[in-house]
């Protein structure tokens, strides 16, 4: 079941990143056009496919609304799929670092592919690859080994170097399946076996490009493998003065070596990341650029001619106006309180340590809201279910739903500090809302963290 909604952004965390998310991706009337990804989420490290359902898959993790501890702490993945370039769709997160048993450390560029029937998420967590499966692209995912796929004692990987094992990608070619990683002197290339769980054979270091220092995207066409990368263009002693370029290579073989043959942008970033997906015809280069600062960033995209030799087009970074275009969210996922527009004053965005990867929004007192507007089903849903928590006062939330006529339920909110799943049920079914708010009416303060729909 799917969701339309237009979400308005108000609060200091959105309005720098995406004053309204009525903005769409593509514009059919300016089909090269540069836009964001209409979402107020902060994406990072896109990777997209064309799968056998005809749909574009757009994999991503998520960059926490918060202060991020001074880096790239992401903890989960999430996906979004469209039919064309327009209106898309966001099926929430779709795997979390919380499920990895295994995980040390956050969840970084992964990718997701689609091979006998079933979806395979190769994804890394700081110095350790594992992979993950569902039976739809939109997941669940779940560990397909319970353990790392590869690690420090893979043969054929150091025991230890200046880079971390990150950045999987997965390449279908005539010469089989190929796992890429590899970040600062390390590129690798693992051949991946027929189940997908297993590598068919050792890693073997890659001969890199020119200044090659992380984010390798490679797939195979007109009998090469050509590889996007962040080409290191500053040295710095400083971390946070380093600056990449995105650039292009190219190769005879899965193993390289890898020719440096021109950047793909000119603008500088402290990380850069890219994925090409063909698109009728044509590629769709999506990459995140800084928002707020380079620990908040977001993903635009721009469909670009193809190019006859099969490589990377250049995907200089413009920005032209885009007319509005909606989002549809998956009914049967999860929609954060940081995704909502607010009263202001007593409505702050907060990190919660107990929610592994989200933050809330916290209704201070009496009077405060959040909400969103323009919601529309497939069919019909009458419940409603919140991930509430309130401190000792406990706390009361009355939630009105306009429709063809105003509806209006209430929450209440033990005041125990824990978090509670609360269902409220709709006087009647709705297949459409104008305006849907949550309102702080009494008690203490109540953290929102999300809500889902349900028949």
């Amino acid at each position: 079941m799917n969701a339309r909604l237009q979400m308005e952004w108000n609060g200091a965390d959105g309005g720098a990143a995406l004053a309204s998310a009525k903005a769409g991706i593509m514009d059919a009337r300016q089909p090269d056009g540069l836009a964001l990804l209409p979402t107020p989420k902060y994406l990072a490290d896109p990777a997209a496919h064309v799968f056998s359902d005809g749909r574009l898959w757009l994999y991503a993790d998520q960059d926490p609304h918060w202060s991020n501890d001074g880096w790239w702490s992401m903890n989960d993945y999430h996906a979004f799929s469209t039919s064309d370039l327009e209106t898309w769709t966001d099926h929430g997160c779709v795997l979390r670092r919380q499920d990895i048993a295994w995980a040390d450390g956050p969840a970084w560029d992964g990718d997701c592919v689609e091979a006998l029937g079933r979806y395979w998420y190769y994804f890394p967590m700081v110095d350790q690859i594992g992979v993950a499966v569902a039976d739809r692209p939109q997941g669940p995912f779940r560990d397909a080994r319970g353990a790392p796929l590869i690690t420090r004692r893979t043969p054929g990987v150091r025991s230890a170097a200046s880079g971390l094992l990150v950045s999987p990608v997965c390449v279908f070619s005539p010469h089989g399946a190929f796992l890429y990683f590899g970040q600062n002197e390390e590129l690798y290339c693992a051949p991946l076996a027929a189940s997908m769980t297993e590598l068919a054979g050792p890693a073997r270091e890659v001969s890199k490009p020119w200044k090659y220092h992380e984010s390798p995207w490679v797939y195979h066409r007109c009998g090469r493998f050509h590889m996007l990368y962040g080409r290191r263009e500053v040295e710095a002693a400083r971390l946070e003065d380093e600056r990449d370029i995105l650039a292009r290579a190219v190769a005879d073989n899965p193993y390289g070596p890898f020719e440096y043959t021109g950047d793909v942008q000119r603008d500088r970033a402290r990380t850069v990341q890219a994925c090409v997906a063909g698109w009728r015809g044509r590629d769709l280069v999506l990459y995140h650029e800084d928002g707020p600062d380079p620990l908040h960033r977001r993903i635009r995209g721009e469909l670009r001619p193809r190019r006859l030799d099969g490589a990377p087009p250049d995907s200089p970074r413009g920005c032209g106006p885009v007319r509005a275009r909606e989002l549809w969210l998956d009914v049967e996922g999860r929609h954060l309180g940081v995704d909502y527009h607010a009263s202001g004053g007593p409505v702050e965005r907060e990190r919660d340590l107990s929610v592994e990867g989200d933050g809330a929004a916290l209704l201070r007192e009496p009077g405060a809201w959040v909400g969103f507007h323009r919601w529309r089903a497939e069919r019909p849903v009458t419940r409603l279910r919140l991930r509430l928590r309130a401190g000792e006062q406990g706390g009361r939330l009355v939630l009105r739903a306009v429709s063809d006529e105003a509806m209006e339920c209430a929450a209440e909110v033990p005041g125990d500090g824990r978090w509670h799943e609360v269902e409220v049920v709709w006087p009647k079914a709705v297949r459409e809302i104008g305006e849907l708010s949550c309102r702080h009416c009494g008690g203490g303060p109540v953290w929102l963290h999300s809500l889902s729909f349900a028949p």
